[in-house]
């Protein structure tokens, strides 16, 4: 199932003739949109208010359609975006009505590219709730390490998971937090015990589907919200938490 997508996925990537890196950041952001199955789904999202679940519609980019998850407040949300980079320079996207962003940061991570992501808040019955955009921006450094910068105007809820680490920079509360995912192929496997366990326990630890073999992935994040916005830089890279949050300073300065 799961695994047969990623394949058909793939195989239709090759056929359009996609570059190999943008390839990989397509399937990259499809692996992370991707949620438990519906019986499997309500303990984990019982851990996402809004602030999390921003963060994560910023990460998908689709490629045709949408995504769709519960969250709180309104039943749940849905997010598209265009797979390429719909802005190439910071001097474009800083036309938006959100703050501007940087052409690059101090520590070497310059602008890659962004895209608008067009979210719809929907109520149980289906209906639209209420719409607006967000901004999601890549930045690489020299050794093609990625950070992604999230920045929604809609902060629903506050987090209510413990963060791994928090800092006060300009008066601002900054969370860090490390989260682990276990990618496995098929959705249809029953998860062990340990799994369903640390599922249970674990405001870290998530499970989603997709990849060819169970593999583990760790994100590293840091969020605060300053007049209004939510900002959320997360990568999947081995990025420490000193690095996350000289950005967060960036910003707030």
């Amino acid at each position: 199932m799961a695994r047969d997508f990623q394949e058909e996925f793939r195989e239709s990537m090759n056929a359009l003739h996609f570059r190999e890196d943008v390839k990989d950041r397509m399937h990259n952001k499809l692996l992370l949109s991707q949620r438990e199955s519906a019986e499997r789904k309500e303990p984990i999202m019982k851990k996402w208010t809004f602030s999390r679940a921003a963060a994560a519609v910023a990460a998908c980019i689709m490629i045709t359609g949408i995504t769709a998850f519960a969250a709180s407040r309104i039943a749940y949300y849905t997010a598209s975006s265009r797979a390429d980079y719909e802005y190439k320079t910071a001097s474009e996207m800083n036309t938006t009505d959100m703050p501007s962003v940087p052409e690059a940061f101090d520590n070497g991570f310059a602008f890659a590219g962004g895209n608008d992501v067009h979210v719809e808040g929907k109520d149980e019955s289906g209906a639209t709730a209420g719409k607006w955009t967000d901004l999601s921006v890549e930045y690489k450094n020299d050794s093609d390490q990625t950070i992604t910068l999230s920045m929604t105007a809609r902060p629903d809820a506050e987090e209510t998971r413990k963060a791994t680490e928090t800092r006060t920079i300009e008066g601002f509360t900054v969370r860090f937090d490390r989260d682990e995912y276990l990618v496995l192929p098929d959705e249809d496997d029953e998860l062990d015990a340990n799994t369903k366990d640390r599922l249970e326990k674990d405001d870290h630890f998530f499970v989603s589907y997709g990849s060819e073999h169970a593999e583990t992935v760790f994100y590293n994040g840091v969020s605060f919200e300053k007049d209004g916005i939510l900002y959320y830089l997360y990568t999947a890279d081995d990025i420490s938490s000193d690095v996350l949050f000289g950005m967060a300073a960036e910003l707030i300065r």
